[in-house]
């Protein structure tokens, strides 16, 4: 049996692994929290029967989420959250156009 370090770990790759998944779930963390303040922008935007703006605005949030994924190499454990985000950030899309006529 491996010795293990002081981390639990018996290789130094994994506790490697393990600090870069980590920073990785840090930088997700920072994307979403931006995507959350785009959002809530857009809301006034709409009020103001800014459409284009909103559009601009929830639209950068699916992009965001793609980044986040990016991040990850296509490896990210997150990847049916961003999917389910995605589809809402969809709908509000679908429902902004309907708002603005088109």
């Amino acid at each position: 049996m491996a010795a293990l370090d002081a981390k639990g770990y018996a290789d130094a790759s994994i506790w490697i692994a393990d600090r870069n998944i980590q920073k990785n779930l840090k930088s997700y963390s920072e994307f979403y929290k931006s995507t959350t303040v785009k959002i809530k922008d857009s809301l006034p935007a709409l009020d103001s029967k800014r459409y284009g703006d909103a559009t601009t605005w929830v639209g950068a949030a699916a992009d965001w989420a793609e980044t986040c994924e990016n991040i990850f190499a296509g490896k990210s454990p997150l990847t049916s959250m961003k999917t389910e985000f995605k589809k809402l950030v969809s709908v509000a899309l679908a429902v902004i156009k309907k708002l603005a006529g088109n």
